[in-house]
């Protein structure tokens, strides 16, 4: 697959967002995330923070916004697959023993245009350096990108959003205002034979060992302490299969390692020769205000929140039905508009109506979300949401 073909399957997203939302859905989001968006400003207006939420409550928690997740890890839509178990299989929160609290940021940064913002100049330029030593390069050259060019309105106009760092190596080093490290190698950097690094052609096996390749040789850039794969293939229209090869340090608890799973990632991408053409690392958390541990609840409550019609999700179908659901899993939110980052029950449903025109047992599968936070500790934004609202 060439670089062009990835971007059209992928809905053309730009350079700076592929990897970090998954280029995960066929469907276009963008009336449901305008509706959550709209929703999201409704609740934060309103956001009592820091009062208590509960009488008794030690620590007073603000309460968090009723509304769904955007994009990314969190936010993907329908997507299609000959089997669930090829998506996010590598999830740490599926068959997980839920933790009884997980902590949330705020995301004072969230922004429509996913500009990438928040961090201070002398803190992006630490960033970069350290990521051009990791990689054995120098700095030569910098460039500045300001917001104003897309015309942000959720970005003071002339804030820095990039730094761009170009190297004596020949590769490029960027530093983005939301904590991401993007490197781009030009020329990009060849495999040893016998490794497999394609987007349609490399199994998800071949695709775990090429990561576990990657992860070694750029254990330093990483700073992993112990890199766990997370490989995902979906299909486009006509049956093509796509491979995403992500990593994330799975050395913590099982609270450490969902967040780490959803805000702190390592993401690669080969060119069209299966060579190493970019590594995106992402930590959201670097631009997020910590608001405290929150309590959850259980995948059996959140189930019936779910029945009840107490969800939110991007798919304009309607929820099913019981019958439909195929599995679940405690994910994050991360996407760029995304007012917090908390955690949520995916579950994943089957939309048969969907399914016409695809080949052959291709089936297409929708996310439909649950808050894991109990709902004390939420806004009473409405959540008859099968738009999203």
């Amino acid at each position: 697959m060439t670089r062009e073909e990835l971007f059209e399957a992928v809905g053309q997203a730009p350079d700076d967002d592929l990897a970090h939302s998954d280029g995960r859905g066929r469907r276009s989001p963008w009336m449901g995330a305008a509706a959550l968006a709209c929703a999201a400003a409704l609740a934060l207006a309103f956001l009592p923070k820091g009062e208590p939420v509960s009488p008794g409550t030690p620590d007073p928690l603000p309460l968090l916004p009723n509304v769904g997740p955007t994009a990314g890890a969190g936010g993907s839509y329908a997507l299609m697959a000959y089997d669930l178990s090829e998506l996010y299989p590598d999830s740490p929160g599926r068959d997980v023993d839920v933790p009884e609290t997980l902590p949330v940021w705020d995301h004072p940064t969230h922004t429509s245009s996913g500009t990438p913002w928040g961090l201070a100049e002398g803190e992006m330029a630490a960033r970069m350096e350290k990521a051009a030593q990791a990689l054995g390069v120098k700095i030569v050259d910098v460039e500045e990108e300001k917001a104003g060019v897309y015309g942000d309105p959720d970005v003071p106009e002339g804030t820095l959003v990039r730094l761009e760092g170009q190297t004596d190596g020949g590769l490029t080093v960027t530093s983005c205002g939301n904590g991401t490290i993007e490197v781009i190698f030009a020329p990009s950097v060849a495999l040893p034979e016998g490794y497999s690094f394609t987007f349609s052609d490399t199994g998800p096996d071949q695709a775990g060992e090429t990561l576990a390749y990657l992860a070694e040789r750029y254990a330093a850039l990483l700073d992993f302490e112990e890199p766990r794969a997370a490989v995902s293939v979906d299909y486009t229209f006509d049956g093509r299969p796509i491979t995403w090869y992500s990593l994330y340090d799975a050395a913590g608890d099982v609270a450490e390692d969902l967040v780490n799973y959803s805000l702190r990632t390592a993401s690669f991408s080969p060119d069209s020769d299966g060579g190493l053409w970019i590594i995106r690392i992402h930590d959201e958390t670097l631009v997020g205000e910590k608001l405290g541990d929150y309590p959850l609840r259980t995948e059996e409550e959140a189930r019936r929140a779910l029945l009840s019609g107490d969800y939110h999700s991007m798919e304009p179908e309607p929820f099913p039905g019981e019958e439909a659901l195929r599995g679940v899993e405690l994910i994050y939110s991360n996407g760029a508009d995304d007012p917090v980052w908390m955690p949520y029950y995916r579950f994943w449903v089957e939309i048969a109506p969907l399914t016409e025109g695809l080949p052959q047992g291709l089936k297409t599968y929708a996310s439909y979300y649950v808050p894991a936070v109990r709902p004390e500790y939420l806004t009473d934004v409405d959540t008859q949401m099968g738009n999203n609202g």
